[in-house]
């Protein structure tokens, strides 16, 4: 093996090197699907900000309730305060419920 090019050499290594590279071609797969996995949930953040901002001006209930009105700690209820969960819950509820009068 002393003699031959390190061409020959490497072509006596064939699935040892296959492998290297195909683990390299992985690694490189899973870095470009983690990049467009944040594009993905970056479009989809502004799409849902742009969403909530078309309902809250046209004056969809829950949707344009002022800030003061929500309480940031914890998520829930928090005396005439209502939680950011709870706001959410709301929220889904309100959007199924003009779906369903979209469709009728």
């Amino acid at each position: 093996m002393v003699g031959r090019p390190p061409r020959a050499r490497a072509k006596t290594l064939g699935p040892c090197r296959q492998a290297k590279d195909d683990i390299e071609g992985d690694r490189e797969k899973e870095k470009e699907l983690r990049i467009y996995d944040r594009k993905v949930h970056k479009a989809y953040g502004e799409m849902v900000k742009a969403t909530e901002a078309e309902l809250n001006g046209l004056g969809i209930p829950f949707f344009c309730l002022e800030q003061e009105l929500v309480a940031r700690a914890g998520g829930e209820e928090v005396g005439k305060k209502v939680g950011e969960r709870e706001l959410e819950a709301l929220k889904r509820r309100m959007v199924e419920f003009l779906e369903d009068m979209v469709r009728e």
